[in-house]
C-alpha cells in the first residue's frame, strides 16, 4: 500500500487522518487498486456503484454520450481527486456518465458507505472523514455550478473566455496551464 499513501493522503477525503492511520483506515473502507489500461471504461452509465475511487495515477473523465453518439466531457479527475461520492451515496441512483481512463490509469476503489457505520476496531477517524466528504461534495457542487456558469453564455467564444477567465483567476496568473488539449476543451464546453 505504501507505494501511493502519499496521493492518498493528498486526496480532500483524507485530509487530516495520520500518514500512520491510513492503512488501517483503508483496510477498513475495503480499499482496492485497480488498474485501467488508456480507453478502457472503469464505469459505464446506468450503472448502480457503492464504491467511490481516488485516481492514483493517470487520468479518468466523467463522459456524457448523446444519442448521436457525440461526447461531452462533465468532469477531468486526475492524481489525488476522489470521484463517485454521491452516486455511491445515493441510493438506487444509476451513474448517468461513462467514467473512462483517459491515460493507463490506477485507481483506488473504496466502499464509501463505510465512512457512516461503527467500525468494529473502534476507529476514532470516521467523524473526520464525514466532515471531509461533505466539504468533498461541497467541492464538486461548486465546481458544477462554476461550468454552468460557462455554458450558460450565449456563444463559444463566451463560454471559452468564461472558463479561461476562470482559470486564470484560480492559478493567479494570465499565463495559465490546460489539463484538456483543443478537442477535450470543446467537448468540455
Amino acid at each position: 500500500m505504501g507505494d501511493y499513501l502519499n496521493t492518498v493522503k493528498n486526496c480532500e477525503l483524507f485530509a487530516d487522518i495520520p500518514e500512520n492511520e491510513l492503512p488501517h483506515l483503508l483496510n477498513c473502507l475495503s480499499a482496492e487498486k485497480k488498474s485501467f489500461a488508456k480507453g478502457e471504461t472503469v464505469c459505464f452509465a446506468g450503472s448502480l456503484i457503492n464504491s467511490a475511487g481516488i485516481v492514483i495515477s493517470g487520468k479518468i473523465h466523467l463522459e456524457s454520450n448523446d444519442f448521436l453518439g457525440n461526447t461531452s466531457i462533465v468532469s477531468e479527475f486526475t492524481p489525488g481527486r476522489s470521484y463517485g461520492e454521491n452516486y455511491a451515496f445515493a441510493q438506487n441512483m444509476q451513474m448517468p456518465f461513462n467514467i473512462v481512463a483517459k491515460e493507463n490509469s490506477e485507481i483506488l476503489v473504496f466502499n464509501i458507505r463505510k465512512f457512516t457505520e461503527p467500525c468494529i476496531k473502534d476507529c476514532s477517524y470516521h467523524k473526520i472523514l464525514m466532515t471531509n466528504l461533505v466539504t468533498s461534495v461541497a467541492t464538486k457542487s461548486c465546481e458544477l455550478s462554476n461550468k454552468i456558469s460557462h455554458l450558460s453564455k450565449r456563444t463559444t467564444r463566451e463560454k471559452l473566455i468564461s472558463y479561461l477567465s476562470e482559470q486564470s483567476q484560480l492559478q493567479k496568473s494570465s499565463l495559465i496551464t490546460l489539463n484538456f488539449n483543443r478537442q477535450e476543451l470543446a467537448d468540455y464546453l
